[in-house]
């Protein structure tokens, strides 16, 4: 039947508008934030929902900051975001105040900026490798969490055994690597950009694609399409693409119990139903497809909803019903305008949801 699901909010936010702008996509996307939607925030977000391609002149950036790499470490300049977190963190040992409500009702972007990598003061450990260990190697210290440059090799002790590797006791003067580096908090896309120009959407993302595809995974069949600096849904290569409901499909792999993986994926009545949870604000069902807030009580609230929900079932099956019977779209038409296709059509079809709408 279909149902609200998070991974089609970016599809369906487009579905019912006459296109948005960029900034109108981010600001409207933003309400629905949480979950699998919480990492793409602003324009930043939605070019990674747009899978747009870098820009050469970022992929230079990349390759300059790539060449920093020193030995101890990577020297790259890390870009992240911040953004609002659910009421649910809130309760009595860490209570909403007006301050942290405002705080988090906008996005903070956060740049991890690298000083230098530097060797704290020399000590003696001893420890167990697989192997010879040797001056000038850099190994991570389970015990205290961080990596240990070997200064000195004082002693190894070979113990060997009959039917399996030799380990080699070793101790040793290591230098713990520091690395000293400077959080940047901005708490909006022109402060961030004047600091450090190179995080600018625009110089990271080429946003003159004018189409593509758009979803938070790997999987979406949805597309968009860009005019006049409008971003909008592309119907009709999506209608051609995506299913008529709920479907799996196998990935390729199979479980350690040797049966099939499958993977879940929505089609067009769920992308109906995910447009109509934004229409009436309902974020809960967005998640868990409505089982944090019955989809049920939604339905019976909303009679317009259910009669969009119904329609959307019927559109898809009775495609999937002209597409079996190899039907043209006028045929279709005309079938459904004198009610000559059944009601139920699983009588009719042999239902497989992996089929596409016409």
């Amino acid at each position: 039947m279909g149902f609200p699901y998070e991974s089609l909010i970016p599809p369906a936010i487009l579905l019912d508008t006459d296109g948005l702008t960029r900034e109108e996509f981010a600001k409207k996307l933003f309400i629905f934030e949480k979950s699998m939607v919480n990492i793409h925030h602003g324009l930043h977000g939605i070019a990674t929902l747009l899978h747009l391609p870098v820009t050469e002149q970022y992929k230079t950036f990349l390759e300059s900051e790539e060449q920093n790499i020193t030995f101890f470490g990577s020297t790259i300049k890390k870009l992240y975001f911040e953004t609002k977190i659910s009421e649910s963190i809130y309760n009595k040992y860490n209570p909403a105040t007006p301050e942290k409500i405002k705080y988090y009702n906008h996005v903070h972007y956060i740049v991890d900026e690298y000083i230098e990598t530097y060797l704290g003061h020399r000590k003696q450990v001893n420890t167990d490798f697989g192997y010879a260990a040797q001056k000038g190697e850099i190994y991570y210290n389970k015990s205290d969490e961080e990596r240990e440059y070997i200064d000195r090799i004082v002693n190894i002790a070979e113990e060997r055994f009959e039917d399996n590797p030799p380990i080699y006791h070793t101790e040793m003067i290591v230098r713990p690597v520091k690395i000293k580096n400077v959080i940047n908090k901005f708490h909006s896309i022109k402060s961030l950009c004047k600091q450090f120009p190179m995080f600018h959407p625009d110089f990271m993302y080429d946003f003159n694609q004018s189409s593509g595809r758009i979803s938070v995974d790997d999987h979406g069949k949805y597309y968009w399409m860009k005019k006049d600096d409008k971003y909008y849904l592309d119907k009709e290569k999506t209608f051609n693409t995506i299913q008529a409901a709920i479907y799996h499909y196998k990935k390729g792999k199979k479980k350690e119990d040797g049966e099939d993986e499958y993977e879940r994926q929505m089609g067009y009545s769920s992308l109906i139903m995910t447009a109509e949870a934004i229409r009436h604000n309902k974020k809960n069902l967005m998640f868990w497809m409505g089982i944090g807030e019955s989809i049920t009580n939604f339905i019976k609230k909303h009679p317009e909803v259910a009669a969009r929900r119904e329609n959307a079932v019927w559109d898809g099956y009775t495609s999937l019903f002209a597409k079996s019977n190899n039907m043209t779209h006028s045929e279709l038409l005309r079938y459904r305008m004198l009610g000559m296709i059944p009601r139920d059509l699983e009588d009719v079809i042999h239902y497989d949801s992996s089929r596409d709408l016409i």
